[in-house]
């Protein structure tokens, strides 16, 4: 699972609704009164993932790496939750590879600038850690 908050809202993000869905279900939860989403929201039309995924956020975007096509990252308007997927120009993957273990990443206000730590990969079902630093401007 993964969580984040922005701004008086927490989402947290869930794994498959079942064994066939493979699908990217979330709850928010407005921590102000402390309500909840109900029921759980599903993004239409997500693909499936794989193994762990990594998540940032900016002030308004919430950004979702991992099982999203090898190149692809989530974007996601945390106010209407609207989402589209975004091709990533450069990331450390070996060609053929997906991310089995995706990089830790965080939004550098600053620079405008979401950076990528490390990772793993998996190619042909070799398992392979990666020590890289890289980014992506927003």
């Amino acid at each position: 699972m993964l969580s984040l908050q922005v701004r008086n809202t927490a989402f947290l993000f869930g794994g498959n609704l079942d064994e066939g869905l493979h699908r990217f279900p979330h709850i928010t939860v407005n921590l102000e009164n402390m309500k909840s989403s109900d029921p759980l929201t599903v993004l239409p039309n997500s693909p499936g993932f794989f193994q762990q995924r990594s998540i940032s956020s900016t002030k308004d975007q919430i950004f979702v790496l991992s099982g999203f096509g090898t190149n692809n990252i989530l974007r996601m308007n945390a106010t209407t939750q609207d989402y589209q997927f975004e091709t990533i120009r450069y990331t450390p993957l070996r060609e053929d590879a997906v991310w089995y273990i995706a990089p830790s990443q965080v939004w550098v206000e600053q620079l405008n600038r979401i950076y990528f730590f490390g990772g793993t990969q998996s190619l042909n079902g070799t398992i392979e850690n990666l020590d890289s630093i890289w980014y992506i401007n927003l």
